[in-house]
């Protein structure tokens, strides 16, 4: 997809613009294309966490047409299963309302387009060794994706189909990334060209896929050789052709060589410059082959043969030419991320979350964040008790008043358990114990004193059965006859231990006094008599 520059308004415009999608604040444009526009976007994290992106976004009109939008989560698919320095990483992707943002790792550098643009306008051509250096970083970019597997290791089958200088940005750093995978072929992809239809730009594309033949890997490496051709000649291959030309020229394999499309410049580029062409002519010419199997069997071959020929220039290097070829480019971008800066800053300080309201899909986890961050004062410190949450929350969402009357009503409750359990469980009430009172005389007391009671001597058991003992002792030169036999008979049980006197503790209430037995003399009325406040009923009346 060819991504052209919007018309710059300024910061201020680039901030009144600003939207939120998902976790992403979008900024205005920096590139559209046919398909989408890309915007420079931050993404924003917890603890005021944030960081440049870049968000792809269909366009509008496209979010209902099925087939643009399984194209462009293909994309998002497949370039999340890439990880190389020379491929521009895939981050996320957002659906949001009608909105399908695709993001991407922010690369600051300068599409190649640009800068082959800025070059011609200054009269120069690209010295060899930067175009070996982009030319070969590019390949081993493509090398990554035809040679990526899945989690279960089987291989995709990447194929991007669309390299061309649009496609590949050189970051102020001094490494070449490979972007775009939107119409790339893999065999994951959901989306399936229809028969007669190809797809990347008719300039980059190889005969048989003009033919309708299926894509493969030489497919690639084919465009990177358009693309070298380009950089070294310093014009476009198929510039002035119609369509008709191109397709037969194509077709037909009658390409110009690097020789012969520099030829009428070879005075002008020094004898060193028109050497490096001649010694790369034929490994250009190589990937440009009519058939697929002339071509590098893999872009990683391709790239070694290259810098085995003409040494590539280093990474400084590189970031010096384009922080000076493109040093506009540059500066312009910086502006607008500072800009964008700036007013995030300014919205922090204010205590704003962004430019505009989160959507209801983003302010739960906003709300979320902040209630965990705000919780943190109070959580407790290792090693402390764990806090206990309040029961009294409604899943209503209602909060309703403590009931602080139930450490009474449970106390109340222990009190009649426990004295219920005192009465049912009262000596005289246990099961088997004697309910009858003793035959001896009871005594009365008062609660006023501790009474002292005699020991209870419970009724001796009845004596086992013994055997009679013999009178005298046995002789013991008479040897006694054997024993006749008896019916057998268990033996006796023996008889248990007398049980030990026990004290009962006196009721809370007055002991209940057997009704006194008939007066049998005068003097048993009253039947009882006092010593002191002790109450003592009289011998022979009860």
């Amino acid at each position: 997809m060819n991504m052209s520059e919007p018309s710059a308004k300024g910061p201020a415009a680039a901030e009144s613009k600003a939207e939120t999608v998902g976790r992403y604040v979008l900024y205005a444009p920096i590139a559209r294309g046919g398909m989408a526009t890309v915007h420079i976007a931050r993404l924003v994290g917890a603890e005021g966490f944030s960081r440049i992106v870049a968000a792809k976004r269909l366009h509008e009109q496209y979010t209902e047409d099925q087939d643009f939008v399984t194209m462009f989560l293909d994309e998002a698919r497949i370039s999340s299963k890439l990880h190389h320095p020379n491929v521009v990483s895939v981050l996320d992707v957002v659906l949001s309302g009608k909105d399908i943002v695709l993001v991407q790792e922010y690369v600051h550098g300068v599409p190649l387009d640009k800068l082959v643009k800025a070059s011609q306008a200054r009269g120069e051509l690209l010295p060899v060794p930067i175009a070996i250096a982009i030319v070969s970083g590019t390949l081993l970019g493509l090398h990554s994706a035809h040679e990526t597997k899945d989690e279960l290791g089987e291989p995709l089958n990447i194929v991007h189909r669309d390299v061309s200088p649009q496609n590949i940005i050189v970051s102020a750093d001094g490494t070449p990334r490979l972007l775009d995978f939107g119409i790339a072929k893999a065999r994951s992809s959901a989306h399936v060209t229809q028969e007669g239809f190809f797809k990347g730009k008719i300039t980059y594309i190889p005969p048989e896929q003009l033919r309708g033949e299926p894509p493969a890997r030489t497919t690639d490496i084919y465009a990177a050789g358009v693309v070298l051709w380009e950089l070294l000649v310093g014009r476009r291959m198929h510039a002035g052709r119609g369509e008709s030309e191109l397709f037969s020229a194509v077709l037909s394999g009658m390409l110009p060589t690097v020789e012969e499309a520099a030829a009428d410049q070879r005075e002008a580029m020094g004898e060193k410059r028109w050497a490096e062409l001649v010694r790369l002519n034929p490994l250009v010419m190589k990937a440009l082959s009519k058939t697929a199997d002339e071509r590098y069997p893999t872009a990683d071959a391709m790239a070694e043969a290259l810098r085995a020929t003409i040494p590539a220039a280093g990474a400084n290097e590189l970031s010096a030419w384009v922080k000076d070829l493109g040093a506009d480019y540059l500066e312009a971008r910086q502006r607008v991320i500072s800009a964008n800066e700036e007013s995030w800053r300014s919205a922090r300080r204010l205590g704003s979350s962004g430019p505009t309201s989160v959507p209801s899909v983003t302010s739960g986890l906003t709300s979320g964040i902040q209630s965990v961050a705000g919780s943190r004062e109070a959580t407790p410190s290792r090693g402390a008790a764990p806090t206990i949450p309040d029961s009294s929350f409604d899943p209503r969402g209602e909060s309703r008043p403590m009931k602080r009357s139930w450490p009474i009503i449970l106390l109340l409750l222990l009190l009649v358990g426990g004295l219920s359990a005192f009465i049912l469980l009262r000596p005289g009430r246990l099961i088997g114990a004697p309910t009858d009172p003793p035959a001896g005389p009871v005594t009365a007391v008062t609660t006023a004193a501790a009474p002292v009671l005699p020991p209870i001597t419970p009724p001796a058991p009845d004596p086992p059965p013994t055997a009679p003992v013999a009178a005298t002792a046995p002789d013991p030169n008479i040897v006694p006859p054997p024993p006749k036999p008896v019916a057998q008979h268990p033996p006796p049980r023996p008889a248990p231990p007398p049980p030990r006197p026990v004290f009962h503790p006196p009721p809370p209430t007055p002991a209940t006094v057997a009704p006194p037995a008939p007066a049998t003399t005068a003097n048993c009325n009253p039947p009882y008599y006092f010593e002191g406040a002790k109450k003592v009923f009289k011998p022979g009346c009860i």
